[in-house]
């Protein structure tokens, strides 16, 4: 046998204790005074133990030990591997390889047992059900091995905020699944409130700083079920409503909910058909140059009128636009829409000087959205310095090499592109260096409290001062109040559009407000063949 594989260990000769897997001491105090130790392999050479016999006299092993050990080293391996086979095909049917939490199999089985002592204790337990935003937008733009570092890094959070007897598992994809027993709703909704602030903690990903966030739906033995299927069915669209109620919110279940949630399915299959029976109109809200108060252009905004329904709050369908995969869909109406109004006020002799048209950052993947602007703007007889594109800063997510080749694309075409809702998502001023980005639109967020809180002032100029360095155009939206506008004309920003000039009109009264606030008999000649004003 290979020296290698066994050795003589003398218990009383203190020079040959190397701290290996023997205990010198211990072996002393059975009356032992020598080992002869033999490691146990499998059949790939892995070690996997070691048989060890033990004499009372220190003397090498016997002819019958060897064949004892001959025999003994293949039984022990051929059990040991049959145990380790054993425990990795349990690892694999019970656990998620990623994460390594329980995964969807061993929930349910789980469950089971904690509704039975729940039903038993008479107490009641929550069930959490955890969806990651925007998950899918992150696996696609920084890569999978990202998406998995994410993953990974929700559940070592998620793991570490439970107590002893919860239990947490990933579902599916960014779905997870804690179970707080026993909890009620207040409980869970406090533990839910803490979950959302350890998630938001920023971590790195491909150099991209990220500060995740969460959906979380909450259903509550014994009210909302009985059993582990229709908890989580109920937590499931839970959290479905919180998903469209924004970011990291947290839903209860309800039965109005529930209901609810079969409108939200009706109302999808509406908006389909609304994109094709042109149910869908644009509103325009004034953009005003500060340093003259002249007209600096409108924004374009969706709205739908449902022939029974009534008006559907953009908030309401706009979720559902990306669900039911119609934002290529929107994306070409809205901008058709707008470039055909644009022409038509300009026929009218109304030259509005700038169309901001909101589209969806997916237009990007796609060079087909050059085509598409160059045949509108060519259609309706447009300079492209009319058009501004307008998306969300979690655009920045999706800035691959190939998406910023069209979007490079599309600015030599002479088409301006605009951040909307800056400083609300995943800021990194090393894309704004990146992106050939115009126009920055600070959030309404930061502008609501800037006449109360020094703090808002202090962050409204630091991105106005960023803004002047990069020579970004900066827009404030939101604003209500004249003493809003003072204050942020005195930091130097550039353009406001809010209520404190006008809400969004239609076509119509748009045309109607700028005649009335802008055009007298002996300008309007002036104002109509005027270009459009670029600002330094």
């Amino acid at each position: 046998m290979d020296v290698k594989e066994s050795m003589m260990l003398n218990f009383t000769d203190p020079a040959s204790d190397q701290g290996d897997c023997i205990d010198h001491k211990l072996s002393q105090s059975f009356g032992f005074t020598a080992g002869w130790v033999n490691t146990i392999r499998s059949n790939n050479g892995r070690c996997l133990g070691t048989f060890t016999l033990y004499y009372r006299e220190n003397h090498l092993p016997a002819v019958q030990h060897h064949r004892l050990l001959e025999t003994s080293l293949k039984l022990c391996a051929l059990a040991l591997e049959r145990d380790s086979f054993i425990n990795d095909i349990e690892r694999l049917a019970y656990y998620d390889s990623l994460t390594m939490l329980p995964n969807r199999r061993l929930l349910m089985m789980k469950a089971n047992s904690m509704i039975a002592n729940a039903q038993r204790s008479q107490s009641s337990m929550a069930v959490l059900f955890i969806d990651i935003n925007k998950f899918k937008q992150i696996n696609d733009s920084l890569g999978h091995a990202a998406g998995d570092l994410l993953l990974s890094e929700i559940a070592r959070r998620l793991q570490g905020s439970v107590r002893g007897n919860d239990f947490v598992s990933r579902l599916s994809g960014d779905e997870f699944v804690i179970i707080l027993s026993p909890s009620s709703a207040e409980q869970a909704i406090a533990f839910s409130e803490r979950i959302i602030s350890k998630l938001s903690e920023p971590m790195m990903l491909a150099d991209v700083k990220i500060a995740p966030s969460a959906s979380i739906g909450i259903g509550i033995y014994p009210d909302h079920g009985n059993d582990i299927h229709s908890l989580l069915l109920h937590a499931d669209q839970a959290m479905y409503k919180a998903k469209s109620a924004g970011r990291q919110a947290i839903e209860v279940f309800d039965q109005v909910i529930n209901d609810s949630t079969n409108d939200e399915l009706t109302l999808s299959l509406a908006l389909e058909n609304a994109l094709e029976s042109n149910q869908l109109t644009l509103h325009y809200q004034p953009q005003i140059a500060l340093d003259d108060n002249q007209l600096f252009g409108v924004e374009a905004l969706a709205r739908w009128c449902h022939p029974e329904l009534g008006n559907i709050p953009p908030n309401r369908f706009i979720p559902l636009v990306r669900e039911a995969g119609l934002m290529p869909k929107l994306n070409q109406w809205v901008l058709t829409e707008a470039c055909r109004q644009m022409a038509q006020w300009r026929d009218s002799g109304l030259a509005v000087p700038r169309m901001s048209v909101n589209i969806f950052p997916v237009a990007f993947r796609d060079r087909a959205i050059i085509d598409l602007i160059q045949s509108l703007l060519t259609k309706h007889g447009l300079l492209p310095s009319c058009l501004t594109l307008e998306v969300t800063e979690d655009f920045i997510l999706d800035a691959t090499d190939n998406v910023i080749s069209v979007i490079t694309e599309v600015r030599q075409l002479g088409v301006s592109l605009s951040i909307d809702d800056f400083g609300t998502g995943y800021s990194s001023l090393s894309y704004l260096l990146r992106l050939p980005v115009d126009t920055i639109k600070l959030d309404k967020s930061f502008i609501d409290d800037i006449e109360k809180s020094e703090s808002a002032r202090t962050l409204a100029q630091s991105i106005a001062g960023i803004c002047k360095s990069l020579q970004l155009n900066i827009v404030a939206e939101g604003v209500e109040t004249d003493a809003q506008l003072e204050i942020l004309r005195g930091q130097g920003y550039q353009i406001a559009q809010g209520y404190c000039f006008s809400r969004p009109l239609a076509p119509q009264d748009l045309a109607q407000w700028i005649r009335g606030r802008f055009l007298s008999s002996d300008d309007s000649e002036r104002y109509r063949i005027s270009a459009p004003k670029s600002l330094p």
